[in-house]
């Protein structure tokens, strides 16, 4: 990430943007300090020189027109490479930004879907709870109103206070 960064800065400041006119500078010098561009810069001047001498035309106008020419070629042609040669190594960076943002993103997905289902869990424990809870509760009244001859809670008929729970005393 750390080299993609550099090469962004390097790429934004040899194309000129950002609006910072030392960056843009640094950045040109170190693309004509690089090694591929003079060494391939000073083999086609020093053929084009050989070139002309040999016509006889070595400190001619016509030299120099091809020096120039071949120059300026070069110097776009590398130039395109060298800008393409950033572009990648960026590139690169932001590939390394996303797939850990990508990380990221799959973890805390994970993660919330296993609390989620830790919280379903204990969510159906507690009604499973609830319900026995509840069971329980209607147990002891039906046992309740069985001991005291009803069927039912609330109902039914039979000796000893008509099946209420309280009974009145002595009847």
């Amino acid at each position: 990430m750390d080299r993609g960064n550099a090469a962004g800065d390097e790429l934004n400041g040899f194309l000129g943007l950002g609006g910072d006119p030392a960056a843009t500078q640094a950045a040109f010098n170190t693309y004509l300090n690089s090694t591929g561009y003079q060494f391939n810069r000073q083999q086609g001047l020093d053929a084009v020189n050989q070139s002309k001498a040999s016509q006889g035309l070595f400190n001619s106008g016509s030299t120099l027109q091809a020096l120039d020419n071949y120059a300026t070629g070069e110097a776009n042609q590398y130039g395109q490479q060298y800008a393409g040669d950033l572009a990648g190594v960026a590139n690169t960076g932001e590939g390394a930004v996303n797939a850990l943002t990508g990380a990221a993103t799959n973890n805390a997905n994970a993660q919330s879907s296993n609390n989620n289902s830790a919280a379903t869990v204990a969510a159906n424990a507690g009604l499973a709870s609830a319900a026995q809870t509840n069971g329980l509760i209607g147990n002891a009244f039906t046992l309740a109103g069985t001991l005291r001859g009803a069927t039912s809670f609330g109902g039914g008929s039979g000796s000893g206070g008509g099946g209420s729970l309280n009974p009145t005393p002595g009847g």
